[in-house]
């Protein structure tokens, strides 16, 4: 596995991402966001969303941080990075 960037830190199986602003999710800002290990099930059921490829992969996100899709839309694309790269730290 390739070195962990400074703004990802593996906690208990999941990631922790320190956001490079903070965004509002369910009410509440956030300056991290908790991203949990996918299953295949996830997978499976991002494939399911009619759509694109980005409206798939954003279901996906929404559901391993546990926040709304209309959340992670509104990110910044610097902050949407950051969760993709996290993501691909359970897929490398």
């Amino acid at each position: 596995m390739s070195k962990i960037p400074e703004y990802l830190k593996e906690e208990d199986g999941a990631i922790v991402i320190t956001l490079a602003k903070p965004i509002t999710a369910d009410g509440t800002e956030r300056k991290s966001l908790r991203m949990r290990e996918p299953t295949v099930g996830d997978l499976e059921n991002s494939q399911l969303v009619n759509g694109t490829d980005t409206a798939r992969e954003i279901q996906l996100f929404a559901n391993l941080m546990e926040i709304a899709a209309d959340d992670v839309r509104g990110m910044s694309l610097r902050n949407y990075n950051r969760v993709q790269a996290a993501f691909g730290r359970f897929t490398d």
